[in-house]
């Protein structure tokens, strides 16, 4: 049972270092400043990932049965 989670939390770990962000980046966009970072991927590859972006309003009452702009 310990070598089944030894092998598991190493696993885990493995897993998650690849998910630490590199750097840390601000943009300025004409909603205001973003903060984001950069990954890398497991095949090597540079992410930048700009989380939790607001970027329009629900589409409810007047707004839900409108044309797309």
């Amino acid at each position: 049972m310990k070598k089944l989670l030894v092998i598991l939390f190493s696993v885990v770990a493995a897993l998650a270092d690849n998910n630490i962000a590199d750097e840390q980046y601000e943009v300025t966009a004409p909603i205001g400043r973003i903060r984001g970072s950069t990954l890398t991927s497991r095949l090597g590859k540079k992410i930048y990932s700009f989380r939790a972006v607001r970027y329009a309003e629900p589409p409810t009452g007047q707004r839900r049965f409108q044309v797309k702009l």
